[in-house]
């Protein structure tokens, strides 16, 4: 007869594992895609600077720069950015996906653990103590983990994309216009 409740047990800690493979990675990905939206502001920024005209005197005098052509490298950077950005946001959302279904199960789980305890397989207090603090420490850092930073919320990573949306949007409408 094959012990159910090792089944279970077994289920459980690989959930738990995935659970906190995904609560390390998310910050990671989350800090990218700050850093990257960070990033494009700051040479939006630098562009806005250069076409009041600080930047073309300044830019003039230690580099050498004389024509406006010299743009052209934010008019590719800004886009590939963006572009980079949109596949993080992606991914970060797959694996946001993927971590709520585990926290789901798991908290479905230890919901059950709590309140079942005349089922076939038996929740008793050795069900309880299987549901160790750890996993419940990771999932309360994964319920914290799982949004950006700057802008928490379900849409958070549509928000940021749409925004360097527009930043490549404004950065690649106002170099065209100087070249």
């Amino acid at each position: 007869m094959i012990n159910a409740e090792s089944i279970y047990t077994a289920e459980r800690g690989e959930a738990i594992t995935r659970l906190d493979r995904l609560c390390r990675l998310l910050p990671y990905i989350s800090m990218f895609i700050i850093s990257i939206t960070l990033i494009h502001v700051v040479l939006l920024l630098g562009q806005f600077v250069y076409i009041i005209g600080f930047g073309g005197i300044i830019f003039h005098n230690i580099y050498g720069i004389e024509r406006f052509e010299k743009l052209v490298p934010i008019l590719l950077t800004s886009p590939s950015l963006t572009f980079f950005l949109i596949l993080l946001a992606f991914r970060f959302e797959y694996l946001k996906r993927e971590g709520d279904a585990y926290f789901e199960e798991l908290s479905d789980e230890l919901h059950g653990v709590r309140t079942n305890n005349d089922d076939d397989i038996n929740f008793s207090s050795k069900g309880a103590e299987n549901f160790s603090l750890k996993a419940r420490i990771i999932m309360r850092n994964y319920s914290n983990c799982s949004s950006l930073p700057l802008i928490p919320g379900r849409y958070g990573p549509g928000i940021i994309v749409g925004f360097n949306l527009i930043l490549t949007f404004i950065a690649v409408f106002f170099t065209s216009t100087l070249i």
